[in-house]
């Protein structure tokens, strides 16, 4: 045993002792109880305070991802300077020439717009993924994610969660990120309220590189593509998602919630995964094949 954890020792003996004597003492006395933990309060609270002082003479340390976020805080306050996704967009994620028939985006396309729509809003984006690897991607709702963000940003309250600036900054890049298969959706119940919310986590299948990108990006690293090739290739091996298909324009769509279509504005069917027939939302089966369509 060294002498550092002899001391240590002794000190636990002798506070033990003063402890018990200090006990006896005062129930020698014939101190009711409520008095006597009062005065057993004091004691612990003496004996510890040497402690409690050395604890707060301890220099703070900046945690890396405080840091991450005060030098990332510039782009959006007291400004938003992020602007986009350019309104063209929307129009290129509908356009029936680059969807493949189970409603995924086909290559290079997606890569493009991947570049378009995280290059406009970069720490927007970035930040919700951390928010979500943070929250162990568990969905969250919009206004949960946009309630971390001011938190972590140290941002006014509403900055990303007022009605005004909550679409405009946070809602339409998650539709986004949903209509190019980076994040999911999925109903999701608020544990204060109980209420029902349209949650959003990040593909299981990209998961693991996101998040290893990213926490890595935390730490000083960078994200260029120009430096670091992926370390894995994301193949057609996706999970099977609900396609629904408008029945006028025959826009498709992978929204969890979309009754109408985005173009058009008319009723939406499901397209069966198995038979590819088109089939009512009303349905929950396929009345073709009887696979289930939700």
């Amino acid at each position: 045993m060294n002498i550092v954890a002899v001391r240590h020792s002794a000190r636990r003996t002798v506070k033990s002792f003063f402890f018990t004597f200090f006990t006896m003492f005062i129930l020698s006395k014939g101190v009711n109880k409520r008095v006597f933990l009062r005065y057993a309060s004091s004691y612990v609270i003496l004996i510890g305070k040497t402690n409690i002082t050395k604890s707060r003479k301890k220099p703070l340390v900046k945690s890396m991802s405080s840091l991450f976020y005060s030098l990332l805080k510039k782009f959006i306050w007291p400004r938003y300077h992020e602007k986009g996704p350019p309104s063209y967009i929307n129009s290129i994620l509908f356009d029936k020439d680059l969807i493949n028939g189970d409603g995924r985006i086909k290559e290079p396309a997606k890569s493009v717009l991947e570049f378009v729509v995280l290059g406009s809003r970069p720490v927007t984006a970035s930040s919700i993924f951390i928010a979500l690897i943070e929250n162990q991607n568990k969905p969250m709702y919009g206004a949960q994610i946009g309630k971390k963000l001011e938190k972590k940003f140290q941002l006014p309250k509403g900055w990303f969660t007022k009605t005004r600036y909550y679409d405009t900054r946070i809602g339409k890049l998650l539709k986004i990120l949903c209509r190019l298969g980076v994040l999911e959706e999925t109903e999701t119940v608020d544990s204060l309220t109980r209420r029902q919310f349209l949650g959003y986590y990040i593909n299981e299948k990209l998961y693991p590189e996101i998040r290893k990108r990213m926490l890595s990006f935390m730490r000083g690293g960078t994200l260029s593509i120009f430096e670091h090739s992926p370390s894995q290739t994301i193949l057609e091996t996706e999970q099977e998602r609900v396609i629904k298909k408008c029945t006028k324009c025959e826009a498709l769509t992978a929204s969890l919630r979309a009754k109408y279509c985005e173009i058009c504005g008319s009723q939406l069917n499901v397209v069966c995964p198995k038979c590819r027939r088109d089939c009512s939302l009303e349905y929950t089966y396929c009345l073709n094949c009887g696979e289930k369509l939700t």
